[in-house]
């Protein structure tokens, strides 16, 4: 949950500096991209974009699943060595995955499975020269709440006999990896 609310304070502070109170509900293009989420998830529970927060809570939602839930669920190629042990489909009468499966869920694993730049990398280069100074304080800000996460991650380690790492702003990724 703190990864979560940092994630959270980050994206409504990006928000705040290009769309000012509630602004961003009237954005042709955000309501756009909402409904186009809407018809392609039709059972995701969205509804109507009427907030602010809406939009903030949903971004904040997929950086921290791509980042730290991924990191805490995503490490599956030592459970994919063995195709009798996890496959990629179920199928009736058989306890081992056809080649099909394998090779899907092997190709699935590969392209996940590559290096991505970590959340504490420096991207102050990739925003826009448009209100640039504002978004590189909430980035600097948001990167100043990652470090002192992961200090209080360090801390609880010292005492637990096998240490959480998953969630820790050091190892994350930026995108869904390994």
């Amino acid at each position: 949950l703190a990864l979560y609310e940092i994630c959270r304070d980050y994206v409504a502070g990006y928000v705040d500096i290009f769309f000012p109170g509630e602004s961003i509900v009237s954005d042709p293009a955000v309501q756009a991209w909402w409904q186009q989420l809407n018809a392609t998830i039709p059972k995701s529970g969205l509804g109507a974009l009427q907030t602010k927060d809406q939009v903030v809570d949903l971004v904040a939602q997929i950086i921290f699943a791509v980042s730290g839930w991924h990191s805490h669920v995503g490490a599956l190629t030592r459970y994919l060595a063995d195709p009798r042990f996890m496959a990629g489909k179920v199928r009736a009468g058989s306890e081992l995955a056809d080649i099909q499966s394998t090779i899907l869920i092997y190709s699935l694993n590969a392209v996940t499975g590559f290096n991505q730049p970590k959340l504490l990398d420096d991207f102050t280069h990739v925003y826009l020269d448009l209100h640039k100074e504002k978004a590189v304080e909430v980035f600097q800000q948001f990167q100043k709440s990652l470090i002192a996460l992961g200090g209080a991650i360090d801390s609880r380690n010292e005492s637990r006999s096998m240490q959480m790492r998953t969630f820790h702003p050091a190892v994350l990724d930026t995108a869904v990896s390994k």
